[in-house]
């Protein structure tokens, strides 16, 4: 329900609720974001993983499964781009917005493109991990994934750049910054 009351909140043009760190539009696509980084990148891996089962019986099930969710990732993504571009108040203020042309077509077959485009990324990640994890075993990988988050974390800390930029605070803070490294890193 959040997604639709935060899409409800963009279109009728909401502004900032008092107390807020970001406008609806940031705070939609930092959600769905943190949906793609934290729910469907896993969900993608572990499908990934059964279809290496010796005798699975449900193989072509799987394999649907599996691509419904790389499409759906895709799509995810390709909202946020799009209504991120296409907001009119970004265009005024940011330079780098505005890419999509206003015409229909123009923003149609762009989500499209983006859509495809993600897509297909989102699955080369899956497949690069489930590769990666066949040739190491999952241990080893999760070994060397843990050692080089925490080599990241420890270079930004001693570059004194580890903290993000919203005016936050106390644990929230760290949370916060240890988050959008994980984002990013992803």
């Amino acid at each position: 329900i959040k997604p639709i009351y935060d899409l409800y909140k963009i279109f009728m043009d909401y502004p900032t609720d008092h107390g807020c760190l970001v406008d609806p539009l940031q705070e939609f696509v930092d959600t769905k974001q943190t949906e793609v980084i934290y729910e469907c990148v896993p969900q993608s891996i572990i499908q990934g993983l059964a279809l290496f089962k010796p005798n699975l019986e449900n193989r072509k099930s799987q394999v649907i499964s599996l691509a419904i969710t790389v499409v759906s990732t895709g799509f995810n993504q390709a909202v946020s781009s799009i209504i991120t571009d296409t907001d009119p108040r970004k265009r005024k203020k940011n330079k780098s917005s505005g890419y999509v042309g206003n015409s229909s077509f123009a923003r149609t077959s762009a989500f499209c493109m983006l859509t495809v485009f993600t897509s297909i990324y989102n699955l080369l990640r899956v497949a690069s991990y489930l590769l990666l994890i066949n040739a190491l075993g999952l241990t080893s990988v999760l070994v060397v994934l843990v050692e080089y988050i925490l080599s990241l974390v420890a270079l930004y800390l001693i570059k004194g750049d580890f903290y993000c930029w919203w005016p936050v605070s106390g644990k929230f803070s760290v949370v916060l910054a240890l988050m959008v490294r994980l984002q990013v890193f992803f």
